[in-house]
């Protein structure tokens, strides 16, 4: 396949139309970090397994997609927010920054802002990255955020300056969009810093085990399921005979009657069948695929369903976890993507993006109210450095060190009246 060349501008300024000062001419290839839809639809990535791992195929494994589901689901759950800084100190909502309506409402007219971003965690996880193009008017004040197809756009680094360019390819041809102008969210791993890796990519075999274990375990129960036991009946010759002992014994054991002591004559003998080593080596993997996959995506296994191992405090315990390892740098990625490209750089001092975690905090809040409580009556933190964590406004009687639990600075009493 002959290589394809890109010409894209060197500079551009935030919210403007790229300027075509210089133009620079790279080689744009589809490699493993990077990989195009061509090259993964035509089985860029076999497994050793055997089959063909693509975002369809590994979707169609549970664990695959209930990681999946939760991550993006809830990164477009938690509200998310422009914040100004407050003259007083802290920070307070700004809704009349042009930006707080995307992410906290809708990013256009027919998309949710928290559907948005489940959408580009979905393409980063399954496909390396999502990207999401910023709609300008005509002073650049961004208005709205459309989704681009990860298959539509690939990543251009000037040679010059190291910095990305994204084309993205229409029904009308070829356009290039500079980083100012396009959200980029890539997966969390990366090869050269800048695109990103997809899990299923990374961890094809994997999943192709997990695949393969699920296709062998549906055929053989097409071929034929496992009777509960064998009655052997050496003096019966034929079929209609077996059919006769088979309801007889079926009308005496089965339903209500079953758990009872069974009784067979004539030479009958009746054998229970097990599972065999193999049998449980098979359901083993199976479970050990589970844990493996959970492992790729940086989830507890427990909150993917698989709770074998699973206790009230491990439970807990690997919730809070699934916020600080797993959902805390996806946050970060979305703050440093949307401050690029919504937050002008003479805004960026002021104003800041940040989501709101509470709601996954809910359950471990007595355990969060003791701990402010504990640095505020050593006198660690003022009052509104508390309400600075939990993105409240700052009170302007909240600048003090003083204990709120002692009496120490209380006013004195006032002295009783002479009669």
């Amino acid at each position: 396949m002959p290589a394809k060349t890109d010409t894209f501008p060197v500079t551009a300024t935030f919210g403007a139309a790229p300027v075509e000062t210089k133009a620079a001419t790279v080689p744009a290839v589809s490699g493993v970090s990077s990989p195009e839809q061509w090259l993964l639809d035509w089985g860029s990535t076999p497994s050793i397994a055997g089959p063909a791992v693509t975002p369809a195929s590994a979707m169609g494994v549970p664990a695959v997609a209930s990681a999946v589901t939760l991550i993006s689901g809830a990164l477009g759950a938690l509200p998310c927010k422009v914040y100004r800084e407050s003259t007083g100190g802290g920070r307070e909502e700004a809704p009349d920054h042009p930006a707080f309506d995307l992410l906290n409402d809708h990013a256009n007219d027919w998309t949710p802002a928290g559907k948005l971003r489940e959408q580009l965690v979905v393409d980063a996880l399954l496909k390396g990255n999502g990207y999401g193009l910023v709609i300008r008017d005509s002073d650049g004040t961004p208005v709205e955020i459309h989704r681009l197809p990860p298959e539509a756009v690939s990543i251009v680094v000037n040679p010059l300056t190291s910095e990305p360019w994204f084309k993205v390819s229409t029904s009308d041809g070829q356009a290039t969009y500079s980083h100012a102008d396009v959200v980029h969210v890539p997966a969390l791993c990366s090869l050269d810093g800048i695109s990103g890796v997809a899990p299923i990519i990374r961890a094809r075999n994997v999943i192709a085990l997990a695949i393969a274990l699920e296709q062998h375990a549906a055929r053989i129960m097409s071929k034929g399921a496992r009777p509960s036991g064998i009655l052997t009946a050496p003096a019966t010759k034929t079929a209609d005979g077996a059919k006769n002992i088979q309801a007889s014994f079926g009308i005496q054991h089965a339903n209500e009657n079953s758990g009872g002591l069974a009784v067979v004559y004539g030479g009958m003998t009746f054998t229970a069948t097990e599972f065999k080593t193999v049998d449980l080596q098979f359901m083993e993997m199976r479970a050990f695929q589970i844990h493996e996959i959970a492992k790729v995506f940086n989830v507890p296994p427990t909150l993917i369903g698989e709770l074998a191992k699973a206790t009230l405090s491990n439970s807990e315990t690997m919730g809070r976890q699934f916020l600080t390892m797993t959902l805390m740098p996806w946050i970060k990625t979305f703050q440093g993507a949307f401050r690029r490209t919504l937050i002008s750089r003479a805004d960026r001092k002021t104003y800041t993006v940040d989501f709101t975690v509470d709601g996954l905090l809910q359950a471990d809040s007595a355990a969060r109210a003791a701990f402010y409580a504990a640095l505020r009556a050593a006198g660690c933190v003022t009052a509104n450095e508390v309400r600075a964590l939990e993105n409240l406004p700052a009170h302007p009687d909240g600048n003090s060190l003083a204990s709120p639990h002692t009496t120490a600075n209380a006013a004195p009493a006032l002295e009783p009246a002479d009669v």
